[in-house]
C-alpha cells in the first residue's frame, strides 16, 4: 500500500496504537504533512479547532495546566472523530455522540481512559451549550450509562519474601534509578512525586527529625514524609550520584518527566528479573506495600493518609487493605486458642489449680441439690441424680486408694 492510499482511520490508529516520544512523534507528523497536505489538519497537528482552544482558556483561570492539558488532549480525540466522520459540531444529536462513545470502545481503550473521555467531554458540551454553539442539550447527548463502570481492584502490596529480595537488590544496584526505586518503597511516594523531587528535598525540624518534602502531586497538595536513618542515608547516595548542581533530586539530562518515570519502570523490570514475582510488577506495588506495612505494625489509618497524601479516609482503605496473608496469620493464631481447634492446635490448659476429682464431684452434688430446690426438679429425678453422682466418688476414691 502506498501512502496516498492511507485513510483517515488508519492514520489515527497508528498514532493511538503506536508508543512514539514527543521528538518522533513531531517528526512522524510533519512529515506526513509534507507528503499529503489534503489530510485533516487537526489529526497531524497539536493545535485544536478555535472554540477548543477558547474553552481551553477559560479553564486556565482556576485549573491546574496538567487538568488542562488532559482536557487538551481528550477534546482533540473527540475532534478528531467529527473530522472522520464529517460532523459539525453545531449539530450533534445523541446518535452522532453515541457513534462516539462505540468508537471509544472499539479502539480497546482501558475503561479509566474511556470514563475519562467521556467526563471531559461532557464538560466541553456543556460549555458549548452555554455558548449556544451546540443546541441539543448536554444530558440528551450524553447518558448516565455512556459512563462505564470502572473495575474495582484491590491493592497489590509485595508478599513479604519478594519485597526483602527486591529491596537486597535495589540497595545492592549502582544504579541511580535502582536507588530511586528504593526510596519508593521506603517513603510510599508515587512516581510521578519522585521525579518532581528538588536536589534539596530534605527538610529537618527542630527535633532534628527528618523529612522528605513532597512537592504538589496528583492531588495537588504538599506534604512532608518522615525519614529513617536508611531511608535519609539512601537519600544521601542519591544526592551524590550526579552534579551537586543539579535542580531535580534525579537528573533529567535534557527529557521531560515522561521519560524518567519511563525508565523508571523500565529499571524496576530489569531488576526484577528471575525473581519469584506472583504478579506483574509496577512502581505502584511499591507504595501499595509501603502503605500495608506500615498498618500491619500497627499504625494508625489516619497517619498513614496523611503519610500517603490522600484527602479521604476511604482511599487509604483502598490503598492499605489487610492482605490476605495477614488475615490467615491472624486467623490461625486466633484458632489455636478456642475450644474446637484440632488436638494438634488445642489449648493446653494449667493443671496445678485444679482441685480433685473428689473434691468436684462433692461440689457438683451441693450444686445439684441448690439447683433442684431452686428450679423445682422432682424428688425423684434430684435423688437418682445424687445416686448416681455417690456412685461415682465411691468409685474414684476406691480407684485413687488402689493407685496410692
Amino acid at each position: 500500500m502506498s501512502f496516498t492510499q492511507l485513510t483517515f482511520e488508519q492514520l489515527q490508529s497508528f498514532f493511538q496504537e503506536t508508543s512514539l516520544n514527543p521528538t518522533q512523534d513531531r517528526i512522524i507528523r510533519s512529515y506526513i504533512n509534507l507528503l499529503s497536505p489534503t489530510l485533516p489538519k487537526l489529526l497531524l497537528s497539536k493545535h485544536l479547532p478555535q472554540i477548543a482552544q477558547q474553552f481551553i482558556a477559560d479553564l486556565k483561570i482556576n485549573l491546574r495546566p496538567n487538568t488542562c492539558r488532559l482536557y487538551g488532549s481528550y477534546i482533540r480525540r473527540f475532534h478528531r472523530f467529527l473530522l472522520s466522520k464529517d460532523l459539525n459540531i453545531e449539530s450533534l444529536t445523541r446518535k452522532h455522540m453515541a457513534a462516539f462513545f462505540q468508537d471509544l470502545v472499539d479502539s480497546r481503550l482501558h475503561v479509566a481512559t474511556r470514563l475519562g473521555i467521556a467526563l471531559h467531554v461532557r464538560v466541553y458540551l456543556r460549555w458549548l451549550y452555554e455558548q449556544r454553539i451546540v443546541r441539543t442539550k448536554p444530558t440528551t447527548l450524553v447518558h448516565s450509562f455512556d459512563f462505564p463502570k470502572l473495575p474495582s481492584y484491590l491493592p497489590r502490596p509485595l508478599p513479604a519474601a519478594l519485597d526483602r529480595a527486591l529491596q537486597q537488590c535495589l540497595n545492592a544496584s549502582p544504579s541511580l534509578l535502582h536507588k530511586a526505586l528504593l526510596l519508593m518503597r521506603f517513603t510510599g511516594i508515587r512516581i510521578g512525586e519522585l521525579v518532581a523531587l528538588d536536589y534539596d528535598c530534605v527538610f529537618i525540624d527542630s527535633r532534628e527529625i527528618k523529612f522528605l518534602k513532597v512537592p504538589l502531586g496528583k492531588l495537588n497538595n504538599e506534604r512532608n514524609v518522615p525519614l529513617h536513618d536508611r531511608a535519609y542515608e539512601l537519600l544521601q547516595i542519591i544526592q551524590r550520584m550526579d552534579s551537586p548542581t543539579r535542580t531535580y533530586l534525579l537528573p533529567r539530562n535534557g527529557c521531560v518527566a515522561l521519560t524518567i518515570c519511563r525508565q523508571l519502570t523500565s529499571a524496576l523490570h530489569q531488576i526484577a528479573q528471575g525473581l519469584d514475582r506472583d504478579a506483574p510488577l509496577t512502581t505502584h506495588r511499591l507504595r501499595h506495600t509501603y502503605a500495608t506495612s506500615l498498618l500491619s505494625a500497627g499504625a494508625n489509618l489516619f497517619s498513614i493518609m496523611k503519610l500517603l497524601g490522600h484527602r479521604d479516609y476511604h482511599m487509604t482503605l483502598r490503598y492499605a487493605a489487610v492482605t490476605q496473608e495477614s488475615v490467615l496469620k491472624d486467623y490461625f493464631a486466633a484458632i489455636k486458642t478456642i475450644d474446637y481447634a484440632t488436638p494438634d492446635h488445642a489449648r493446653t490448659l494449667p493443671t496445678s489449680d485444679f482441685l480433685d476429682p473428689v473434691t468436684l464431684l462433692d461440689q457438683a452434688q451441693h450444686a445439684l441439690k441448690k439447683l433442684a430446690a431452686d428450679c423445682h426438679i422432682l424428688p425423684a429425678s434430684r435423688e437418682a441424680f445424687l445416686k448416681k453422682l455417690a456412685r461415682l466418688k465411691q468409685a474414684l476414691q476406691i480407684a485413687l486408694h488402689e493407685k496410692s
